[in-house]
């Protein structure tokens, strides 16, 4: 056998290892995030949300974990949110859906195996567009974030996970005359998965 064979032959089974080790799952996450910094549009009427936006809704995304590292699975993970809240700290207005966030990131993730074995810790780190939007004429402000994710997911049935909770912190960058914006969140969800080995 020649090296050349040799070198197909560990291509071949490295390659069918990595496949049958990948973890690719689906989510959807109930999520409330406080927005802080905001800065108020009108300089003689005070906005309701007093510089804080507290917004909550649903969102989703997808993960595929594809190499071990250690005792961390690494992977990539997509993901958007439609958050809503009723006082808007960017516009002197308040009711109903007064200011909705909508977000998409990006990002790489770790997840490792815990003492209690149903359940896994995973972090990540996330970059991506934010934009608060408000009730037209209004219009919106798209903002260029990032974001740092920690959370537990706990098994309940061999495709199904419970994520309890997570925990999000980051920024949205102002640019334009808009401030940065610090973001905190807690969502809860439930993950579905391959069954793992």
């Amino acid at each position: 056998m020649t090296f050349r064979h040799l070198l197909s032959l560990a291509t071949l089974v490295v390659g069918s290892s990595f496949v049958a080790h990948a973890q690719l799952a689906v989510y959807g996450t109930i999520t409330g995030e406080r927005v802080t910094g905001v800065q108020c549009s009108s300089t003689t009427t005070s906005c309701p949300g007093a510089g804080t936006d507290n917004v909550i809704g649903g969102g989703g995304g997808a993960y595929y974990d594809f190499m071990t590292v250690g005792p961390a699975r690494l992977g990539i993970d997509l993901r958007a949110n439609t958050l809503r809240g009723n006082k808007a700290a960017s516009i002197p207005i308040a009711g109903t859906n007064a200011v909705r966030m909508d977000s998409v990131l990006a990002g790489v993730r770790a997840s490792f195996r815990t003492p209690i074995k149903p359940v896994r810790a995973y972090g990540q780190v996330s970059l991506g567009w934010n934009r608060r939007v408000n009730p037209q004429p209004l219009g919106s402000y798209n903002f260029l974030a990032y974001r740092g994710f920690v959370g537990l997911d706990v098994n309940a049935l061999p495709f199904m996970d419970l994520r309890l909770p997570e925990f999000e912190i980051g920024q949205n960058i102002g640019h334009n005359g808009q401030p940065t914006n610090g973001v905190q969140a807690v969502s809860v969800g439930v993950v579905f998965h391959m069954p793992r080995r």
